[in-house]
């Protein structure tokens, strides 16, 4: 069956060939080789750059690997750059696409049926996976890695692509704390017990750097104020310090409304804005009361997921005028009832993170949960949420 796919293909791609008039194909020039591409004009490469090879897609047969035929083309506009020693694969059915006033740097691999906007800028050894897709405007730096099927908007990013954010638009970047910057809650664990893992270290050495070059860096965080900042100066894996940051906002407030205060203090519109938080109740919030802000996503985020979110936002992002509209679209209901025996451990968990809002000094462990458990009431919450990451 493979065969017989293989050969129909090898038919067909002579078939393009023929009607599409290919320009050299697979015919070396000047040290470079093109083949499967259309160019238009005030396009240039450099030495050893390979274009319109087919990319690597595999199949199995009898568990034996093959490589899938591809059909589709480069497509490159008008007054693209490209260095030297770059690939950039063909589509396997449809093309990968390099959009005008293109700037690839050297050592650059472009996978296939990769859609590249216009006046994209491309670092030096970028690997750019095939299927991504890359918005007009977008900067990737030297060496960035984008895992296959991504979406890179032109001011939005994410914690494992944190260089595609353009800085000279981002004007202000406002970060969560807890699960952010750091592993754990600051409140529940202490200094002592949160953990700043290789990720967030990533994170903080990025805000850092776009700070030194200008972008404001602040902070939206529910926490007690003193209890954070402590954990800001003087937790020792920490790389931001509190003179990084132009303002803050850590208290139990709505983050909308923290927000709102902190752009008008530093006199800058929503456009200009990039919010970080892990919590997705908190990134709804702010994809609906302030539709224009940029929001980073989890780090474990779907990128092709984030496409579709991202145009479902925007049908929907005047939807909700208040913060009260918004939280009742989320229909929520709460349902009391006495707890029941199998619930005794979960309600033991929550006892022992909950020690930053309460006022008694008794541990409730398992057995005495259990000695109380004829009056002891429990909360089941309801919400009608359409998760947005």
């Amino acid at each position: 069956m493979y065969t017989q796919y293989l050969t129909t293909n090898k038919n067909k791609q002579k078939e393009i060939i023929k009607n599409a008039k290919l320009i050299n194909n697979k015919k070396e020039l000047y040290n470079y080789l093109i083949s499967n591409t259309k160019k238009r004009n005030k396009s240039c490469y450099g030495d050893f750059t390979v274009i319109g090879q087919d990319g690597f897609s595999i199949v199995y047969i009898n568990n034996i690997p093959h490589n899938m035929p591809h059909l589709g083309w480069v497509d490159i506009g008008e007054n693209v750059w490209i260095g030297s020693h770059c690939t950039i694969d063909r589509g396997t059915l449809e093309n990968t696409v390099i959009g005008d006033n293109v700037k690839i740097d050297n050592h650059v691999h472009i996978g296939h049926n990769c859609k590249i906007g216009n006046n994209v800028v491309i670092g030096a050894g970028a690997i750019i996976g095939g299927s991504t897709i890359i918005d007009a405007n977008s900067i990737v730096y030297m060496g960035e890695i984008i895992p296959s099927h991504s979406h890179i908007y032109a001011t939005q990013s994410n914690p494992n692509v944190c260089d595609s954010v353009p800085v000279m638009e981002t004007k202000l970047i406002i970060t969560d704390l807890d699960d952010t910057l750091w592993k754990g809650g600051i409140g529940d664990d202490g200094i002592n017990g949160i953990k700043i893992l290789d990720q967030h270290k990533k994170l903080q050495a990025k805000l850092k750097e776009l700070s030194q070059k200008g972008v404001m860096l602040a902070i939206a965080s529910k926490n007690e104020e003193n209890i954070a900042l402590d954990a800001i100066d003087n937790h020792p894996d920490m790389l931001l310090n509190r003179e990084d940051f132009v303002t803050w906002r850590i208290n139990w407030q709505n983050k909308a409304d923290n927000i709102k205060s902190m752009l008008k203090q530093l006199n800058v519109t929503e456009k200009g804005l990039i919010f970080i938080d892990n919590n997705v109740l908190e990134r709804k919030l702010i994809q609906n009361m302030l539709p224009d802000v940029s929001v980073i996503t989890e780090e474990d985020t779907k990128r092709l997921s984030m496409y579709r979110v991202e145009q479902q936002r925007q049908k929907e992002k005047n939807k909700f005028k208040t913060a009260k509209e918004w939280i009742d679209s989320l229909q929520i209901e709460f349902n009391f009832r006495l707890m029941s025996k199998n619930e005794i451990r979960r309600v033991e968990q929550l006892f022992s993170r909950v020690n930053q809002m309460t006022n008694i000094d008794t541990k409730f462990n398992y057995d005495k949960i259990n000695t109380l458990s004829s009056n002891i009431w429990v909360v089941a919450l309801k919400i009608n949420l359409v998760i947005m990451v």
